[in-house]
């Protein structure tokens, strides 16, 4: 969800250029698609998860990235440990607000649970997006 919202907020409003965003997950398998009330929730918001596919995390693909953010607390200090020479790319989405709250993972969870963390990621998303081209725009400097 967060890949597909951040994606519409880039196309309406970004700075321009080539942004390139992508999800995955620290305990991820590869190839599965989004569930189905993840697929609700977003096209409730006119957005599309259907070709969306899960991959699993890897240092490959961490280093590919100018900006990595995770979750939750767990998922960044995973990440920091697993690629430490990329440390100072990775962070928590409640950090581009100056927070540190997990957004909590609606796995398995009724379709509440998904309106409500789709509402956290877009908070989290508008109000902490000058912090986001500015930490991604210090990386392409």
């Amino acid at each position: 969800m967060a890949e597909a919202l951040f994606k519409e907020m880039v196309s309406s409003r970004g700075p321009g250029g080539d942004w390139r965003v992508a999800s995955a997950g620290v305990g991820a398998y590869d190839g599965f698609p989004a569930s189905e009330n993840a697929h609700w929730v977003m096209q409730k918001r006119g957005l599309s998860l259907k070709h969306h596919r899960s991959q699993s995390v890897s240092i490959e693909l961490l280093q590919t990235y100018d900006l990595i953010l995770t979750m939750e607390r767990r998922q960044r200090d995973v990440l920091r440990t697993m690629a430490p020479q990329i440390r100072e790319r990775i962070f928590m989405l409640s950090e581009m607000v100056g927070g540190e709250e997990d957004v909590e993972d609606p796995i398995g969870g009724s379709l509440e649970d998904y309106e409500h963390t789709a509402k956290t990621i877009e908070a989290y998303l508008e109000g902490g997006y000058s912090t986001i081209l500015r930490l991604v725009m210090n990386q392409k400097a």
